[in-house]
């Protein structure tokens, strides 16, 4: 993606375009996604998608994002979503309004930045404490593995320990039209369906979506698996 965004912006200042014209290039990659399903608030799903194109190097300082009719045609979605979506950014500091539109604030490096480090620092913590609770390296790698995969092996992953696989990360497997899903108590089909990571129960995916956690009394799981 980093790519083709830097040859866009290439093209576009041999071109003489104006620079205004990278917002279009923008969309049409499909830079900014939301999921209507998510439990989190639009808004919010679009300010993290700014955070991440400012990470990634894709948006600077000074660089104009989509007007909001522009953004709201393209993610198919109200245009007062992503006027609070601006507002609350600007109030944040990420955006500053020039004298046309939005642009990309001095701040929203720092901004997004602080958001990365601080889940890299929630991710090397969980690293330490599964490593004191007996994980080896082989099992986190396994575990990384299998999140990855999206479900398209059901089989051990090499690499895991025995206590690992009692733990019910690599053994996801349901007959569509049989199990019901805990939350919504309807039958699970093929094809849009998660499992949760600590218990193997297997939700609906929009299900957990909305709920964000495991439905089953007792789990705390938190962390969904593709089946």
């Amino acid at each position: 993606m980093q790519d083709r965004t830097a040859a866009i912006r290439l093209c576009i200042a041999g071109a003489g375009i104006h620079f205004c014209e990278i917002v279009n290039a923008i969309l049409a990659q499909d830079m900014i996604q939301v999921d209507p399903r998510s439990a989190v608030p639009l808004q919010e799903q679009i300010h993290a998608g700014f955070r991440e194109l400012v990470v990634k190097g894709l948006l600077k300082s000074g660089d104009p994002v989509p007007t909001v009719g522009q953004l709201a045609e393209a993610l198919l979605i109200s245009p007062s979503i992503v006027t609070r979506a601006y507002r609350e950014m600007a109030k944040l500091g990420f955006l500053e309004k020039d004298a046309k539109s939005f642009v990309i604030s001095e701040n929203a490096w720092r901004q997004s930045t602080e958001s990365l480090i601080e889940a890299l620092q929630n991710f090397l913590e969980s690293i330490q404490k599964a490593r004191s609770c007996g994980l080896e390296w082989s099992d986190l790698h396994a575990v990384l593995t299998r999140l990855n995969s999206k479900g398209d092996k059901d089989e051990k992953q090499e690499g895991a320990s025995d206590v690992l696989q009692q733990l019910h990360f690599f053994t996801r497997s349901f007959i569509a039209g049989t199990t019901s899903c805990p939350y919504c108590r309807e039958l699970l089909q093929g094809g849009n369906a998660v499992c949760c990571a600590l218990c193997g129960t297997v939700h609906h995916e929009e299900c957990w979506n909305e709920i964000r956690h495991c439905s089953v009394y007792g789990c705390k799981g938190k962390v969904p698996f593709g089946v």
